[in-house]
């Protein structure tokens, strides 16, 4: 499960819902890995704002440069 249409928006603002579980945090975060990756995002221009403290967490956890870096 996952990422779904999220990866699939070019650009702009984007408004992810779906039941727990489904992995809401992960494909956010290859969409803000992918923008800055391909140039379409700046890093200090992105905002992502979440619903609870552990996606949070996973958010600030996640490594974005190595993940950027895989092509």
């Amino acid at each position: 499960p996952g990422g779904g249409r999220v990866g699939q928006r070019a650009r702009g603002p984007v408004c992810v819902r779906a039941g727990g579980g489904s992995g809401k945090t992960r494909a956010v975060a290859d969409r803000i890995a992918c923008a800055v990756a391909t140039g379409v995002g700046r890093p200090e221009r992105i905002r992502a704002v979440t619903l609870t403290t552990r996606a949070a967490g996973e958010l600030r956890g996640f490594r974005f440069r190595s993940h950027v870096h895989q092509g």
